[in-house]
């Protein structure tokens, strides 16, 4: 029986393969990711309270993340374990 718990960000089929370039000349490259409901929802949400597509929001976020800290944070497996610990409990 599949997990009901997770959702899937997905890349339209006719996209799923091919780089994309926006209007600004920077080339993209499709990426699919498991997001729990919540997240699904909330970036739903606060995507289009910013007024952007959802793939540009999450890419904008990674951005101030990358722009803050000078890179990407490294996470622990044990963060993992306690975000699936807390999704599977609500």
């Amino acid at each position: 029986m599949a997990k009901t718990n997770r959702h899937s960000a997905q890349a339209s089929p006719a996209s799923h393969d091919k780089k994309q370039e926006r209007r600004t000349g920077i080339v993209t490259t499709p990426k699919q990711f498991r997001l729990t409901p919540t997240l699904v929802q909330e970036v739903k949400l606060a995507s289009a309270q910013s007024g952007i597509n959802e793939s540009y929001y999450l890419e904008t976020l990674l951005n101030q993340i990358r722009a803050t800290n000078g890179s990407l944070p490294v996470l622990s497996r044990e963060l993992e374990l306690l975000g699936e610990a807390r999704s599977s409990a609500a």
